[in-house]
C-alpha cells in the first residue's frame, strides 16, 4: 500500500484500519503540517529506551486530526506517528527510524505498539 488518497479512500470504504509508512517524498503537505503542529505540542512526545545493547533511546511523537486534501479533492483526517532514535555515537543528531500515517487514534498508550507494528 502507498500513502495517498486512493489508498485512504479504499480503506475508509471498507472500514479498514491502516498504518502506512510515510516516505520523505510522500504527501509533502502532511509532513509540513505534522512538523508545524509538533513544535507546539511537546506533550505529544514519549521517551522510551528499549532493552538491548547498546540501549538506543527513542522519542515517539504523534498527532491526530491532521487534515489532508487529496488530488481528487477528497478530505481525509489522519494521524501521523514518528520514532526518532538517538545514536550511541556522540554528537550525532536523532534520526528518523519510522514515520507512518494512520487512521488509528494515537495515544501515549498505543504509540509504541503502532510504531513497531505490533497487533493492537
Amino acid at each position: 500500500m502507498f500513502a495517498g488518497g486512493p489508498t485512504f479512500t479504499r480503506c475508509e470504504q471498507y472500514g479498514w484500519k491502516y498504518l502506512i509508512t510515510l516516505q520523505d517524498g510522500d504527501l509533502p503537505s502532511l509532513h509540513q503540517d505534522f512538523a508545524g503542529v509538533m513544535k507546539f505540542a511537546p506533550e505529544n512526545q514519549l521517551r522510551f529506551t528499549p532493552s538491548g545493547y547498546p540501549p538506543t533511546p527513542q522519542v515517539y511523537r504523534g498527532r491526530d486530526d491532521l487534515r489532508y486534501l487529496d488530488t481528487e479533492q477528497r478530505r481525509h483526517t489522519l494521524s501521523v506517528i514518528e520514532c526518532l532514535e538517538t545514536s550511541t555515537v556522540k554528537g550525532q543528531p536523532p534520526t528518523p527510524r519510522f514515520k507512518g500515517v494512520s487512521n488509528f487514534n494515537v495515544t501515549a498508550k498505543n504509540v509504541i505498539p503502532l510504531a513497531n507494528q505490533d497487533v493492537l
